[in-house]
């Protein structure tokens, strides 16, 4: 596990892109099933107990889990481009977060802080102020935008970025997650849909999911 991979300690960003991921195999059934039948199961990694760690089958580790998301995305590209906003996302929240100004006034004051209790100590070193300053940023940012013939910004995303980056998702269907959809509010399209559920989802579903009798009389799981 390379250190350069990561992204954050916490398991925000993952969950978002786990339960983004899965949410479009539930809306589309017939993916998944469409994965089984192209051997999706067999491809996945194989995790066994390990009892001198005291680790159990189903605790897995960093590896397995990537590899197994590397294995979904790649039979179902579909899946991977439910997050293909994410670093857009992270680009606004981090800036928006912590502006430029705050984070620099935050560095100062630590930096100034360590001084301080040093030279309680008994350290005769002289103050050195903090070295960097917000025009060194903004020239950081200037030669790396640059390098990559795309503007990035110390404050963040201009609001002409934000629009291109919402109108680009609006023409990919996309939008805020769980927002309803626009055809939502026609009343034929509504017709239309409740129709395909009432007909070939219906039909669909009837041929894979036990009914009836045998749905009271099929073998316990437990």
């Amino acid at each position: 596990m390379n250190a350069a991979n990561f992204t954050t300690f916490s398991t925000g960003i993952n969950t978002k892109g786990f339960v983004f991921t899965h949410k479009f195999l539930h809306d589309h059934p017939k993916e998944y099933y469409r994965m089984v039948g192209e051997g999706y199961l067999q491809q996945l990694p194989v995790n066994k107990a390990r009892e001198q760690e005291d680790k159990p089958a189903y605790v897995v580790d960093v590896k397995f889990s990537m590899s197994a998301g590397i294995i979904m995305e790649a039979m179902c590209p579909q899946c991977a481009a439910q997050n293909a906003s994410d670093p857009a996302y992270k680009y606004r929240m981090y800036h928006s977060a912590h502006p430029l100004g705050e984070y620099l006034e935050a560095c100062r004051a630590e930096w100034d802080q360590y001084q301080a209790e040093w030279k309680e100590r008994g350290c005769a070193a002289e103050y050195v102020p903090y070295p960097y300053t917000r025009e060194m940023v903004e020239g950081y940012f200037r030669e790396y935008s640059g390098l990559i013939g795309f503007e990035v910004r110390p404050e963040g995303p201009s609001q002409e970025q934000q629009d291109a980056a919402a109108a680009s998702a609006a023409g990919r269907g996309g939008g805020r997650f769980g927002a309803v959809p626009p055809w939502a509010s026609a009343d034929d399209s509504v017709a239309l849909a409740q129709q395909a559920i009432d007909t070939e989802h219906l039909k669909w579903w009837t041929g894979r999911v036990a009914q009836g009798e045998h749905l009271r009389t099929a073998p316990s799981m437990t």
